[in-house]
């Protein structure tokens, strides 16, 4: 975690009295696996959602909420054999600046982070 973001976890402690912890899964023996995170921009964020609406096993309806869109994210990273465990934030930064989604997932191996930069790009899942 960057120097940044330790004091807003240690407040997020406080306020919810105790740990959020997301576990961590096991690393594969064919590469090293590696946290990744992602900020997206509104029109990044609807790329991706087209692209998650395509993926056999996703609930109907867009995924455009936070825990809707982690959800998504967990059946596309199982359905291409990947590892990893997405979580999502919503950020808006103040009143005049437009909100930020932030998505992270611990525990990535090299074929999920594939699979994420390509669906990022406009390519979809595959």
């Amino acid at each position: 975690m960057s120097a940044i973001w330790q004091p807003l976890a240690r407040v997020r402690r406080r306020i919810t009295r105790g740990p959020r912890r997301t576990p961590r899964p096991e690393r594969h023996a064919e590469g090293a696996a590696t946290d990744l995170t992602f900020a997206l921009s509104r029109a990044d964020l609807e790329r991706l959602i087209g692209a998650l609406t395509r993926v056999p096993g996703v609930e109907p309806g867009r995924p455009d909420t936070p825990a809707r869109l982690e959800a998504a994210l967990r059946i596309a990273i199982a359905g291409a054999s990947g590892s990893g465990a997405p979580a999502v934030t919503r950020r808006p930064a103040g009143v005049y600046t437009p909100e930020t989604w932030q998505i992270a997932v611990l525990g990535a191996d090299r074929a999920t982070q594939l699979m994420l930069e390509r669906a990022l790009q406009g390519g979809g899942f595959a």
